[in-house]
């Protein structure tokens, strides 16, 4: 059993050497202070995609979103590929190669509720991060099968078809109000044939174009499920993350 006597000169020697306790203490966690400051720091960039245009519908099919979430889980693996990071490495003549990319600086997350592919890409520089962040979201742009170029000539073009069936309506129905008029002041029996055969015929056609217009509109209206668009671009981001310096110098200072 210690007694009051060991006690006081453990305390005395303790007491003695206080100093040298101290001076310890400041030398760790001084050290490892000034080791963190040469840490090197890392920023993350991120970029969203959309997949598919089904939320600009009014009335959204859940059966499409579902496609679109498990759409964004596949381009979200092919991201980690290299038909998709080796141009991206070439292009931006980066100083590592695609693999690096595809293991400890890229990560991606699916937003199902929203049809978002996010795409995360860590770098010690933020420039950096932000521009291949954004070039992968091209590349995954244009190797997907619906690009947005495309739809919007395929909109295009559905829009001046539809033009022209709206003129080719009017046109059906004022040459039937012409014929409607004539059947009104006709007074022979084969005139009024003749009118109501025309009237008939230009009538069917008057019903086919009408269709077509329908059809056109619901085509025009309808949701293209396979296609990516740049929803959130990256931006270098301005803060880098969160340091351990604090834990460092207190575990090497305990």
């Amino acid at each position: 059993m210690i007694t009051w006597t060991e006690i006081r000169s453990i305390v005395r020697s303790a007491l003695r050497w206080w100093w040298l306790c101290v001076l310890a203490v400041a030398v760790a966690a001084g050290s490892a202070f000034y080791m963190s400051q040469q840490e090197t720091r890392f920023y993350v960039a991120r970029i969203a995609l959309r997949v598919g245009n089904t939320l600009d519908s009014r009335l959204p099919d859940p059966n499409q979103m579902s496609v679109g979430a498990s759409l964004a889980r596949y381009y979200g693996e092919l991201a980690r590929r290299e038909p998709i990071l080796g141009p991206v490495q070439s292009s931006l003549n980066l100083p590592f190669s695609w693999a690096i990319l595809s293991d400890p600086m890229l990560m991606t997350n699916v937003v199902p509720s929203a049809n978002l592919l996010e795409i995360y890409i860590t770098d010690s520089n933020p420039e950096r991060a932000a521009a291949i962040a954004n070039k992968i979201g091209e590349q995954l742009i244009a190797f997907s099968p619906t690009s947005p170029e495309k739809i919007a000539a395929e909109q295009q073009a559905i829009e001046q078809q539809i033009s022209e069936s709206d003129l080719k309506i009017k046109d059906y129905q004022n040459k039937i109000a012409e014929l409607k008029l004539q059947q009104e002041s006709a007074t022979s029996a084969s005139d009024l044939a003749e009118i109501s055969q025309k009237i008939t015929l230009i009538e069917a056609s008057l019903n086919q174009e009408q269709a077509s217009y329908k059809g056109l509109l619901n085509y025009r209206s309808s949701s293209v499920v396979n296609s990516l668009s740049v929803f959130e671009p990256a931006v270098p981001p301005r803060e880098p993350l969160p340091s351990k310096r604090k834990i460092i110098v207190g575990i090497a200072g305990l």
